[in-house]
């Protein structure tokens, strides 16, 4: 779990075996992930868009194909996100342009989205994006955090007969399966060691935490995931 003090206390049954080094910190975003896609109702051979190209989105594009997305498309600002994005497997990288509702509009007449996952939120206009990339019958899973009220068409979304769903944090079980999303994701990320390795891209001690902060709010400079280490 990411926290900025060194010691907490579980019960035995919220707990798993964390991957060892500073990977571990990218565990728990794997699981959000992982039970977004599942939310979504991810079914092997789709074609998925991610829109959002942090950690929560670079990690989507990883655990989608690892539960059998066919394409995987990836929505992407900057430059060192978009070279992530194909170091994990994105078929296609989308930048600001191809990602605005009219484009993506125009791109699913040909070529829709079968899931949607949106990991932006803020202040974003990533739902309107979602819904015109979208595919007859398809879904759209929200994981970003919204700040306020959003734009969202929902027209197309009724002609489309569109699935909504909201997903928050992590489960336990699901769909009746004893694996935990968590579990699933210690074992994703132990399995991708050394790709994931240039997704933690600064670490700072616990005293440092306000310049952790302003180093994340600077994707311009690079930074993708900043680890706080409770120790020097």
């Amino acid at each position: 779990m990411a926290a900025w003090r060194s010691t907490w206390w579980f019960p035995r049954a919220a707990c798993f075996v964390r991957p060892r080094g500073s990977i571990a910190a990218l565990t728990e975003p794997a699981a959000v992930v992982l039970h977004g896609l599942r939310r979504g109702n991810l079914v092997p051979g789709q074609r998925v868009l991610v829109i959002g190209a942090g950690t929560v989105g670079l990690l989507g594009v990883l655990a989608a194909r690892a539960l059998g997305a066919g394409e995987v498309w990836l929505a992407a600002r900057h430059p060192h996100q978009r070279t992530l994005g194909e170091r994990f497997g994105a078929s296609q990288v989308l930048d600001e342009a191809e990602a605005t509702p009219q484009a993506l509009a125009a791109r699913a007449k040909r070529q829709p989205a079968d899931l949607v996952l949106e990991t932006v939120g803020g202040k974003a206009d990533t739902l309107r994006a979602a819904g015109a990339a979208l595919a007859p019958g398809g879904s759209v899973s929200v994981l970003g955090v919204f700040l306020g009220s959003v734009q969202l068409d929902p027209y197309p979304l009724l002609l489309k007969e569109a699935t909504l769903a909201w997903s928050n944090c992590y489960a336990r079980s699901w769909s009746g399966s004893p694996r935990a999303d968590f579990e699933d994701a210690v074992a994703l990320v132990d399995g991708e060691r050394e790709l994931l390795a240039g997704l933690v891209t600064h670490s700072v001690s616990l005293g440092e935490v306000e310049r952790a902060f302003e180093i994340a709010s600077d994707k311009k400079a690079g930074a993708v995931k900043v680890s706080v280490l409770p120790f020097p």
